[in-house]
């Protein structure tokens, strides 16, 4: 009786947790498709809708997503950049795995962007909780019903003699432990098993390492070739004949960029048909740079002044303000330029001057340098009040005349006064004024 009652609850468990288990086939991943081309640098959301098996979306808590991403620097020809580890920073010429946010309802997120030119992939990556499934035996073979299952993150059992799995009197016990396995990347990992005493360990039904039933503690290891995105089914038979026992299983891949399962999980899939091809891009206005082949740079001639151009005329013409560089040419001027629209450039006269060095846009005057031009009343070589030319050469000073040579030479005109001038400088008021006034107007047309 106790033997069917414990058939029937674990039947029933059995069926619970499949109908409730994230169905792959059913679930979507929206926000980035296979064959889209994504702008380098710039940031994308992909999102998750995980449903179980009845179509319903997924209660939160019970799966972690994982986006495992490979930039194109790990694989396009003549690239400059470095593979670099897993990170949670934006992909930078190498993989990285991310894990998705839970925005509950079944539903998760993560943003990611790329940072070469080519082809990417971004796999979706179902991480199911707890998954090492193990079976426990008092007996001393792994037959019939177990008298424990468990579900655990890793394979790390220890058992001292004398402790039981279940109420009894069994000194003897065996194990067995099963999981799945999926690689992120194809290549190569040493694993490695410690048994007391011997256990199997068989990948995919090959052993690799035989050693039930043997009274014996030991370490031993092995390589395995692993294919990225394959699952693989693992099996671990381990039985102890006397003593304390102990089965542990771990693995070292190459570079650490293979992690199988997921650090603190004990089986991984990939989720459907997540395996998503797409293709890095440059932005618009722009385009791969040639010396790299996995950047971009702004496009020189094409009219849009981005930087580091300094200007754009729509051509790569030489000798007409802006260079083949988009630089602007000594002694012209561009401007109307920004990232919609063209340059205009011209030449600048003699006595001008550009309002920048990088990118000159007008002419100025500079007063004081001799070269009386544009606005300038006058400009005798200095920035000197009471010489004839004002401080800004904006006007030539009263009784003041200048002429046209560079620079102009000021001298003395009293002529060029008006009378009016001189009585409104005097402003005496009263009559003594009055023979002051009359006699400056005599010299005056003496002078004249």
């Amino acid at each position: 009786m106790n033997t069917i009652y414990r058939l029937k609850m674990m039947l029933f468990a059995a069926i619970l947790c499949s109908a409730l288990a994230l169905d792959a086939s059913q679930s979507t991943i929206s926000g980035v498709a296979s064959g889209d081309s994504l702008v380098i640098n710039q940031t994308y959301t992909v999102t998750v809708q995980a449903k179980d098996t009845f179509g319903k979306n997924l209660f939160s808590g019970g799966e972690d997503i994982y986006a495992y991403i490979t930039d194109p620097c790990t694989r396009g020809p003549n690239m400059s950049c470095v593979p670099s580890a897993f990170n949670q920073s934006a992909v930078n010429g190498g993989e990285k795995i991310i894990k998705l946010s839970d925005l509950r309802n079944g539903k998760y997120s993560t943003d990611f962007d790329l940072n070469h030119i080519g082809d990417a992939t971004i796999s979706i990556i179902l991480a199911h909780r707890q998954a090492v499934v193990g079976k426990y035996y008092n007996s001393g073979g792994i037959s019939g019903l177990p008298d424990v299952v468990t579900s655990s993150p890793d394979i790390n059992f220890s058992w001292a003699a004398g402790q039981d799995i279940t109420p009894g009197n069994s000194n003897n016990v065996s194990a067995q432990f099963t999981t799945k396995l999926i690689s992120f990347q194809s290549g190569n990992c040493t694993v490695s098993a410690t048994q007391d005493d011997g256990a199997d360990v068989k990948i995919n039904g090959v052993a690799h390492v035989s050693n039930y039933g043997i009274n014996k503690a030991s370490s031993t290891s092995f390589d395995y070739n692993f294919n990225a995105f394959e699952t693989y089914d693992l099996k671990i038979d381990w039985k102890n004949l006397a003593g304390p026992g102990v089965i542990k299983l771990y693995w070292q891949c190459v570079g650490d960029k293979i992690i199988i399962p997921p650090k603190n999980y004990g089986y991984a899939e990939d989720l459907g048909a997540s395996l998503l091809q797409v293709s890095v891009v440059c932005p618009e206005k722009y385009e791969q740079t040639p010396s790299t082949t996995d950047q971009c740079r702004t496009i020189c001639g094409d009219g849009y002044v981005i930087s580091p151009e300094v200007c754009d005329d729509n051509n790569t013409v030489s000798g007409d303000g802006c260079s083949t560089d988009c630089t602007v040419e000594s002694g012209h001027v561009c401007a109307g330029g920004d990232s919609e629209n063209k340059d205009t450039c011209r030449l600048w006269s003699t006595g001008f001057y550009t309002n920048d060095s990088v990118r000159p846009t007008e002419c100025i005057t500079k007063c004081g340098d001799g070269q009386r031009v544009g606005s300038e009343a006058c400009d005798d070589g200095n920035t000197i009040d009471d010489d004839g030319c004002s401080s800004d050469c904006s006007e030539i000073e009263l009784a003041w005349k200048c002429g046209t040579s560079v620079p102009n030479i000021c001298t003395r005109d009293y002529k060029s006064v008006p009378l009016t001038s001189i009585e409104r400088a005097l402003q005496i008021g009263t009559l003594v004024a009055i023979p002051i006034l009359i006699t400056y107007r005599q010299i005056l047309s003496c002078l004249q």
